[in-house]
């Protein structure tokens, strides 16, 4: 039947990408065609290891190796030492059992195939293979969820099978509302805590916008969605991603292009990496037992979880919350938040702290769902964009206990508290900061790249734009110094370079200073690298002025509201076509549900500034990490806990990796221009291009939009 809906679909249409097929068997059975025909399938949830080959097979699920392998792991840790495996004989219960004997250190038995609806018959077969029953005796079931529930119903009723202790489903079974309608498989279940595995777990971090996705296909289909939704919807974007480099007249490229967006894709199931083989490279997977929340009330409950990052280092955690559990009374932590509220920086302060809030609603209603008795508190500080308040403000705090603090937010502000951090054994998370000069072995860590990247972006635009000369102005601090002499001596043409000092401003002699080194560098571009002052050195140059006749491009004014706001600012982005960079996610994909959700939430219609993800990804990386060490850490305890975390997760922000340093070691900008509306007087900032500075990002990281 897959072969034939597949023939029509490439004869009669003329397809050459399919979403699916779903089951492993009928991807088995439609893939010789597939291969012979050049036409490429995705997979949102075929897992069976036989079909792990290089061809035009591409699978967003973990292969069923790991699977096998995490089952392995939790029966050990259960002390299973004999499994009797139950299938319905099809490829994905054989291979899945297969994988499973070679992993598990104990003994497998022959599996029992159930044979149609026979399940006493599959009882008896159970009995028989049993012997003598003891503690370390386990049945795994890896059927259908319809299936297993009708076993273990048949199963209850036998005097002997019933004393079983050990009972495992697989990841059809996993999360299953039907293993919990009938009363009697549900006590019987939450009576033997059955297990089972499930892959795109949704708890804690990801659970918001994961959610998110699913009530938006919830909502168009009227119908409860599988658990690989996700994948699907990710499936979806990818491709429309893949289609604005890639033609499907040559697939093999397609292919090539899809896998290389995959890796760099910020989706609904998290990571999607691919393996040589196409298959996905990244695994997380939860364990689910049954458990009788209250009398007559039983549920899911996560037992543990098992991850694989794309660089192969594996982590399983068995969850028996000790540190934090329903049984203990509630306890909340309070995390400092140093941010520029007022001040040329206030623009992103606020973001900031918009962002912040969301993610404490966010960390702690999902704390109270989980029932952990952990909340967060933050204790919010201005440090009005001035590095020597922020230090104050930040001593205030942890005169008042304080020991974690997200943010101070800019380079300057960091820099100046860098010393009393080290002496004081804090632990911070900065959100924004940047300046290459702050990237140390210390206990601050930043969640943005440091502005060499930034500076490569600003040198491939520029060098795409013919420019051979840039005066560079900018702010006469940590932040401004750094990234000014990183474009240096990144841009192969020429530079001059003019500071300022933001504390006391005077613009005419700073227009003065740079029209001078314009007309000495012959220059024709300048580069503004600074905050909010920035705006009011553009809107008091002299309307003659020289600097107007010349191409601009900036950082931080990205999507800065004055901006287009003002008529004469306006006006003078968009004759200068002032061109700025952000770090943005979105510069993996046309579509981040993370994003999208932040952004709905937040009540954001435009862009979000680079703060909003970042500042949501610290507080959630601090309350993970207080689940590991309990309330009251010590300071290497804490920091070695938030270092782990950032490991296991991937953040709204993008893809968490850290270098020595604790900085963001890869990342993206969007690149922004000022344009105006050929209908009317107004501008806007519009989406021009993406600099990735990846590991897939290729030979060319410069990408624009025509």
């Amino acid at each position: 039947m897959a072969v034939d809906k597949l023939v029509a679909l490439y004869e009669q249409q003329g397809v050459r990408v399919v979403i699916g097929p779903l089951l492993s068997a009928e991807a088995q059975s439609v893939i010789s065609y597939a291969n012979g025909h050049n036409i490429l399938l995705i997979s949102p949830s075929s897992a069976a290891v036989s079909l792990a080959i290089d061809d035009n097979l591409l699978r967003l699920a973990p292969t069923d190796a790991h699977q096998a392998h995490m089952l392995s792991l939790d029966m050990d840790r259960q002390e299973v030492k004999r499994v009797i495996p139950v299938t319905s004989g099809d490829i994905y219960g054989t291979y899945l059992v297969n994988a499973f004997s070679e992993e598990f250190s104990g003994e497998t038995l022959e599996p029992i195939t159930l044979t149609g609806t026979d399940y006493a018959g599959a009882v008896d077969a159970i009995r028989s293979a049993a012997g003598q029953i003891d503690d370390s005796l386990c049945v795994l079931i890896v059927l259908s969820d319809t299936q297993t529930r009708d076993l273990l119903l048949a199963a209850a009723s036998d005097s002997q099978v019933k004393t079983i202790p050990h009972w495992y489903g697989a990841e059809a079974v996993a999360l299953s509302p039907v293993i919990l309608e009938n009363p009697e498989v549900a006590a019987f279940a939450s009576e033997k805590a059955l297990r089972a595995t499930s892959p795109g777990k949704t708890e804690s971090f990801y659970y918001f916008y994961a959610d998110t996705v699913l009530n938006m296909v919830r909502e168009a289909s009227g119908r409860e969605p599988s658990r690989y939704v996700w994948q699907a919807w990710d499936v979806v974007w990818l491709i429309a991603e893949t289609l604005k480099t890639a033609s499907l007249s040559d697939m093999p490229a397609f292919k090539h292009a899809f896998i290389s967006n995959a890796a760099d894709y910020l989706g609904a199931s998290v990571m999607t990496e691919l393996d040589a083989n196409g298959d996905r490279v990244s695994v997380d997977y939860g364990v689910y037992a049954v458990v009788e929340k209250e009398p007559g009330m039983r549920v899911w409950k996560e037992a543990g979880r098992y991850f694989i990052r794309p660089d192969g280092k594996e982590f399983f955690d068995e969850i028996n919350p000790t540190v934090f559990s329903e049984a203990m009374s509630p306890i909340t932590l309070t995390i400092g938040a140093l941010l520029p509220l007022t001040g040329s920086l206030s623009e992103a302060g606020q973001a900031a702290r918009s962002a912040l809030e969301l993610a404490l609603r966010d960390f702690n209603a999902d704390m109270a769902r989980q029932g952990t008795g952990l909340s967060i508190a933050l204790a919010y500080a201005d440090t009005r964009t001035d590095p020597a308040f922020a230090l104050s403000e930040m001593q205030r705090l942890h005169s008042q206990g304080i020991t974690s603090f997200i943010g101070p937010i800019e380079s300057q502000a960091l820099q100046s508290a860098e010393d009393y951090i080290r002496d004081n054994g804090l632990c911070v998370i900065s959100p924004k900061s940047s300046a290459p000069s702050m990237a140390k072995q210390d206990r601050i860590m930043r969640l943005v790249m440091t502005d060499d990247i930034q500076a490569l972006a600003l040198s491939a635009l520029m060098e795409h734009d013919g420019i051979e000369a840039v005066v560079v102005v900018h702010r006469d601090d940590a932040y401004g110094n750094d990234l000014a002499q990183a474009f240096a001596e990144s841009f192969p043409g020429t530079t001059a370079l003019v500071g300022y000092d933001d504390a006391s401003v005077d613009y005419q002699a700073l227009a003065d200073s740079v029209e001078e080194a314009m007309q000495q560098a012959d220059a024709d571009a300048l580069l503004a690298i600074g905050y909010d002052e920035l705006v009011e050195f553009i809107a008091s140059l002299d309307s003659n002025s020289p600097l107007l006749d010349v191409r601009w491009y900036g950082t931080d004014l990205a999507l800065n509201l004055l901006v287009c706001q003002d008529e004469l600012l306006a006006a003078r982005a968009t004759s200068t076509k002032l061109t700025c960079t952000m770090l943005s996610p979105r510069s993996y994909s046309l579509v981040s549900p993370p994003l999208e959700y932040l952004r709905q939430e937040l009540n954001i219609e435009g862009e979000l500034l680079e703060d909003t993800p970042t500042s949501y990804d610290a507080l959630f990386i601090f309350g993970l990490s207080f689940l590991n060490t309990g309330p009251s850490p010590e300071t290497d305890s804490l920091w070695n806990a938030l270092l782990d975390t950032v490991k296991s997760i991937r953040g709204y922000s993008g893809r968490l990796a850290l270098d020595t340093n604790a900085d963001q070691s890869i990342g993206a900008y969007a690149l922004y221009r000022v344009q105006s509306d050929s209908s009317s007087s107004h501008c806007d900032w519009r989406l021009v291009g993406f600099y990735r500075g990846t590991p897939h990002a290729g030979d060319d990281p410069l990408i624009l939009i025509p």
